[in-house]
Order: structure tokens, then sequence, then C-alpha cells
């Protein structure tokens, strides 16, 4: 039997689309538990797609917290938690670094069928303000695929990260880290100051107070005093990982990460100029990378390169992690 001669298609020729998955978008039927448990065995989480942090949008903006799981063939794909609230017959609707995918690598097809589900459940309208942060790369194929499910472009900065693999052995991880952090990691190390990190001897308005005097001296952006005492409520005592360094009686240095997951969020830090001198930074870094990997977790997002802090980027890049860029804000 003689096969079929190979198609070849040609400038006016279409091969037709590939049939999109059916997908079942079920809302608000799980558990803090069962959320948290799915986030567990995403390849990928974030912080924003948390319970915790939705609970503090709740408690400060009022922002009420919607949970959605899209399921193919009865098994979960993907998640998305959005936030909502109506204000003067305007119905506010955030969905932030969603969706969270539950498969290594969604196919294109996987993305249009989730991408098109979540379109139909906010479709637009005038009485409707949306606003999209979609958890893709900034490709053009992301793009089409949002145009294609009908959502816009809003003019926004693409937000970029880095993510420090935490799979390989630790003195891998350590090896892979830039030859200037590595020098700074072993001044760190004759220097005289202590990191501590036991829960019961640290205190949150410590971290928060010098990370005010900080961010008014350096003058960058970054969440408030609320929203940080807040989100620590909020959060599971295994979810907050927060380090400091102390010389002598004084605190020079404090960093924060949030546990999402399997990965954790790089939350903040700041320092003192003797912090500085002691190459505190790169200490705890190293110290928070160790008990991350103790703990399970499986990758670190450094928590955004920022636009208006070249020192700051510069520490996060000597990191050497998989630096990314998100497709951008829409509507």
């Amino acid at each position: 039997m003689a096969k079929p001669a190979l198609k070849i298609v040609s400038g006016t020729e279409k091969s037709a689309p590939a049939a999109l998955p059916e997908i079942e978008l079920i809302w608000d039927d799980t558990t803090v538990g069962g959320w948290k448990e799915l986030l567990q065995k995403a390849p990928r989480s974030n912080l924003l797609q948390t319970w915790a942090y939705a609970k503090t949008n709740l408690m400060l903006y009022r922002l009420w917290p919607k949970f959605g799981v899209f399921y193919r063939q009865g098994k979960p794909v993907a998640m998305a938690m959005v936030s909502t609230r109506r204000f003067m017959g305007i119905e506010v609707v955030r969905i932030h670094r969603a969706p969270v995918w539950l498969v290594k690598t969604p196919s294109p097809e996987l993305v249009s069928a989730v991408l098109t589900k979540l379109r139909a459940a906010y479709p637009q309208k005038w009485s409707r303000r949306l606003s999209f942060m979609p958890e893709l790369p900034n490709t053009p194929k992301s793009v089409e695929l949002l145009e294609k499910a009908g959502f816009m472009p809003r003019k926004a900065e693409h937000y970029r990260s880095s993510v420090v693999d935490l799979t390989p052995p630790l003195a891998d991880i350590k090896k892979s880290f830039s030859s200037s952090f590595r020098k700074s990691l072993k001044a760190a190390e004759k220097l005289d100051f202590t990191i501590i990190v036991d829960p019961s001897k640290l205190a949150v308005k410590d971290l928060i107070l010098g990370y005010l005097r900080d961010r008014a001296k350096r003058r960058y952006r970054g969440p408030s005093a609320k929203f940080l005492r807040t989100l620590h409520k909020n959060c599971r005592p295994h979810e907050w990982l927060l380090l400091e360094a102390w010389h002598e009686d004084q605190l020079i240095a404090a960093q924060l990460f949030v546990l999402h997951g399997s990965g954790a969020t790089y939350q903040l830090g700041w320092t003192t100029e003797r912090g500085r001198n002691a190459c505190a930074h790169h200490a705890m870094m190293f110290e928070a990378v160790t008990r991350l990997k103790q703990a399970g977790v499986q990758s670190l997002d450094l928590g955004g390169l920022s636009f208006e802090n070249h020192g700051l980027n510069t520490f996060k890049e000597n990191l050497k992690g998989s630096e990314y860029t998100l497709v951008g804000s829409w509507k």
C-alpha cells in the first residue's frame, strides 16, 4: 500500500488548528490545606498565589479571594487565585501571577484552553476593571495566545526576576555563584558578626523598622509595614524565614524569605554600612539557601530585578539564577 505523499503547506494554505483540550474550571471547591497541597505539586509556584497573600489582601484592602482549579479529564492542570472588590458599581478584579501550572511544560493548546476558560469567567464589560498579570514568559507565542483568548495588553513594566535552582548538591550551588560573590562570602567568614535564625530570638518589628529606614534613605519601592506585619500573621511558622546579622549588640542586616509550595521568595533585605563592609548579606543569603534546601525547597525566586536599584540587581545577578521576564499586564 502506497504511503500518502507529504503535504507541503504553501503560503496560501493553512493547516487546521489543533483542537483545544476540554477544560473544566471549578471555583472555591478546596480547603486551605487543599490549596496548599496543590501549590506544592506545582513545578513553579509564587507568593502572590498563596493563601497567606490572599488573606492579607482581604484584611487590608477588602479584596475577596476566589480559588479556581482547572481540570483536564478529571486531573488538575492549573490553578488561579482571583481577588475581587466592588466599588461604586465597578468590579475590580486582580489576577496576578496566574495561572500556576501543575504540569511541567504546558502545551500551547493547554495554555490557550486555560486562558480561554479564564476569559469566559471574566469577560470584558464596562463595569469591570481587570488587572491580569499572567504567569507566562514574555514571548511572541504568549502574546498570541493571550490575544486569541480575548485579552488586551496594558502599558506597564514587564516583571523581571531570577530563580536559583536548589536541587543540586549544596557545594555545586555554591560553585555556581559568581567569583565575586564567593569572594565576598569568604571574606564574611573571617569577620566578627553573628547570624541569628532562631525565631524565638527574632523580632519582626526590628526587621520592619530597619527596612523602613533603608527604604527612606535609598528611595526604592516596596511593601508597606502594615502589609508585612499582616502577611507575617497569616503565614505559618514554617512559611517564614527571617535572618538577622548582629555585631555585638547592634543589628547590622536582615533578610526575609517566604516559603510557598516547593519554592520560596526573597521578600526583602536591608543592611547598614557596617553590614555592607562585613558582606553580611552574602553570608546570610548562603545560610538561607542552606536552610531552604534542608527544608525541601526546590527553587528560590529572588523577588524581582529592580529597575531603580542597580546595587541590588548586581547582588542578585551574582547568584547566577535563571532570569525570566513575564509577558506583562493585560485586561
